[in-house]
């Protein structure tokens, strides 16, 4: 049988659309669940690939908005090299319990912020209400 080279796929920033995820994982099997929000390149571009990230919560509307922020800023969130940071605190204050990542668009809102509409997705909060 012969063998045949599967080509990398090539994408570019460009190429994808801005999007979050967030989703949850086991760090074992019976522990509790750790939330994760992670962010796509485009999405981070938007945001002008800042060093730190905070996020803003509009209960009312469901809408989560992620803006730029300092480092040195206590409520923010630094972005290392990968996208993905842990929110599991914040998800508990909420009531979230994300047991399907969600892949959520997200749009530019100002020069250093982008939002995402979180009131499609269900989470078990939402479907015991």
């Amino acid at each position: 049988m012969a063998f045949k080279r599967l080509h990398k796929p090539r994408t570019r920033v460009g190429d994808q659309p801005a999007t979050i995820t967030i989703g949850s994982t086991h760090s074992r099997p019976g522990a509790s669940r750790q939330v994760y929000l992670s962010i796509s390149g485009k999405a981070r571009q938007m945001l002008g690939d800042p060093a730190a990230i905070a996020l803003e919560w509009d209960p009312d509307e469901w809408l989560l908005r992620i803006v730029a922020a300092s480092p040195d800023d206590p409520d923010a969130y630094r972005l290392g090299k990968t996208p993905r940071i842990g929110i599991t605190g914040i998800a508990r204050e909420l009531g979230w319990m994300w047991d399907i990542a969600a892949i959520i668009p997200v749009k530019p809102q100002g020069r250093t912020a982008v939002l995402a509409d979180l009131s499609q997705v269900r989470t078990r909060k939402q479907v015991a209400a």
